[in-house]
């Protein structure tokens, strides 16, 4: 049996996401809120890398969306 092993973590700078991804912020409903923080997770098995992206609003909300390198948005 081979174990899995966890998806590695890393910060990135908002310029450091696929144009893709740039993109569909640019076209996402979040766009009155503001990019806090960026992470490329990328997954040990097979990869692939997903991107998660933390936004904060005026009025101090925070929201999380997840994109595929792609820039289409994964749900958990």
């Amino acid at each position: 049996m081979r174990l899995q092993e966890a998806p590695a973590k890393q910060h990135i700078s908002k310029e450091e996401l696929p144009k893709s991804i740039r993109k569909a912020l640019k076209s996402d409903v979040l766009t009155v809120w503001e990019v806090s923080d960026v992470y490329r997770i990328a997954d040990a098995n097979d990869g692939k890398a997903t991107y998660e992206v933390y936004f904060i609003n005026a009025e101090h909300n925070r929201a999380i969306a997840r994109y595929d390198e792609h820039g289409n948005s994964v749900t958990d």
